[in-house]
This record gives C-alpha cells, sequence and structure tokens, in this order.
C-alpha cells in the first residue's frame, strides 16, 4: 500500500489533473481515484508513469511508494 495522503498532495501540488494523470496510465478515471485512494494497488509499470508525470525525484517515489510499515519476522529453523 501506498502513501494516499502524500500521493494526493504531490498530485495537488503537481497541478495536473486526475482525469489526465488517468489517461497518461491507461486507467479510467474511477479506476485512477480508486489507486490513489489505496482501494487498488499500483501495478510497476503505472507507478514509473506516474512518478514521471508528477516529476518526483528517487527519494519522493520511495517515500510515496515503497515506505511500508512492515513487521518482519525472521524464520525459525
Amino acid at each position: 500500500m501506498h502513501d494516499v495522503k502524500k500521493l494526493e498532495k504531490f498530485i495537488e501540488t503537481s497541478g495536473k489533473k486526475n482525469s489526465f494523470l488517468a489517461d497518461k496510465l491507461g486507467l479510467t478515471y474511477q479506476g485512477f481515484i480508486y489507486k490513489v485512494r489505496g482501494r487498488s494497488e499500483f501495478l510497476y509499470s503505472e507507478v514509473e508513469i506516474l512518478a514521471k508525470e508528477l516529476g518526483m525525484n528517487v527519494k519522493e517515489k520511495k517515500q510515496i511508494f515503497l515506505n511500508r510499515n512492515v513487521n518482519y519476522i525472521p524464520h525459525k529453523k
């Protein structure tokens, strides 16, 4: 799951419309909104296109799409 609030803020400050971004990703408007709001997952290819369209650098992309609070429990032998 990505950071919904950070992504929404990034889109808002970019000045690009959701319909434009949806078209760039090959999604319907509703499909794009579902993904932005975390109701479905972005594909890797969609993340790459979206990051390019929004002018994200690598750090910003990681903060939004890869910043997961995962509790890792190592496998016991």
